[in-house]
């Protein structure tokens, strides 16, 4: 009966530090989407008047290319960035998006991925 007792012990104890490393590490990152790191505030502004979808990661997250020249095919300021979009939003390959006037790109965040060059880290943004 001792045993028993001890088995359970061990069980119950194994148990409890499982669900403690569990809810102390968050290793699918921000929102369960792994490599997506989120602040806590806004940043700054990332000066773009359009974007275009390169690669949809999921409906509602894009990698695209934001620019402040959308009519120009070379522009120096063209950056990668992570499209957030919510929950109605549906992106898809190729897709150009316009930020409408009084609306800017806002650094919301990074995400980082791995592409066959090595390790990549974009700025996460959203369109407020």
């Amino acid at each position: 009966m001792k045993k028993i007792l001890i088995f359970l012990a061990g069980m119950a104890t194994m148990f409890i530090l499982v669900v403690i490393f569990a809810t102390m590490t968050n290793p699918t990152g921000n929102n369960g989407h792994p490599g997506l790191t989120l602040f806590e505030k806004d940043g700054q502004s990332i000066g773009a008047k359009q974007v275009k979808v390169m690669q949809v990661i999921e409906p509602n997250m894009a990698l695209s290319h934001s620019t402040n020249k959308p009519d120009e095919n070379y522009d120096p300021d063209k950056i990668l960035v992570l499209l957030l979009g919510d929950k109605n939003t549906s992106y898809y390959d190729d897709q150009i998006i316009n930020i409408p006037k009084g609306k800017s790109l806002k650094h919301v965040g990074t995400y980082q991925y791995e592409s066959k060059i090595g390790s990549k880290t974009v700025p996460a943004v959203e369109i407020k």
